[in-house]
């Protein structure tokens, strides 16, 4: 398969549901890699024409190359990053919003771009994960969340998309860099499809 079609994800848990399903949605296309034990300087990743990052355990944001990343990107590359690790790069603030359950958090569109065709600006989709059992809270075990990057403001090259209806924080952005782009989404807080996953139900919709 020609290179420019290939996609190379770079997680360190590169087995896991999300890495599943994205290659039955991309079949035949998909190299999972993990970053915190294989090489992934951009003489890897260019032999790809996407990247997908995606950083579950914090203690490991230190190890993927992220700069690499940017000059993959800068090259003419497509990214489509989580927001951990694309804040932890920009040294901007990640924040885990916890609610109680019937307080949905969802993602509200806020400029259009071809990342969100088929949305308008002021469109709200549901945009969250959900906890079952919380400790210490009795009156209320189910709890909603989602993750937002604070204080960051579009400004040249960098565009906020989406933004949280619990705080207003980016939830998706784009960025240009160089002759690429890199797209920034809260991939991890909702969790993976199935049915009546209602903060999920759209949550492959900007990779594509």
């Amino acid at each position: 398969m020609p290179g420019k079609q290939r996609i190379l994800l770079l997680s360190d848990s590169p087995a896991n549901q999300f890495a599943q399903h994205l290659a039955l949605l991309y079949p035949n296309r998909v190299t999972a890699l993990d970053f915190t034990t294989e090489g992934h300087g951009l003489s890897v990743l260019r032999k790809h024409g996407y990247v997908v990052t995606m950083v579950t355990q914090r203690r490991n944001l230190d190890k993927l190359d992220y700069a690499a990343v940017r000059d993959f990107a800068a090259a003419g590359g497509t990214v489509a990053s989580c927001l951990a690790e694309y804040a932890y790069f920009l040294g901007a603030s990640l924040r885990k919003s916890v609610v109680p359950e019937g307080d949905m958090p969802g993602l509200r569109i806020c400029r259009r771009s071809d990342v969100t065709e088929g949305f308008e600006v002021g469109d709200v989709t549901a945009w969250f994960g959900k906890v079952s059992g919380a400790v210490g809270n009795d009156k209320n075990e189910n709890q909603y969340y989602q993750r937002q990057i604070m204080g960051l403001e579009g400004r040249e090259n960098l565009s906020i998309l989406g933004v949280s209806t619990l705080n207003a924080g980016a939830v998706l952005t784009e960025e240009r860099v160089g002759s690429g782009r890199i797209m920034a989404l809260d991939m991890l807080s909702p969790k993976e499809p199935f049915f009546d996953s209602y903060g999920s139900t759209y949550k492959y919709l900007f990779l594509g």
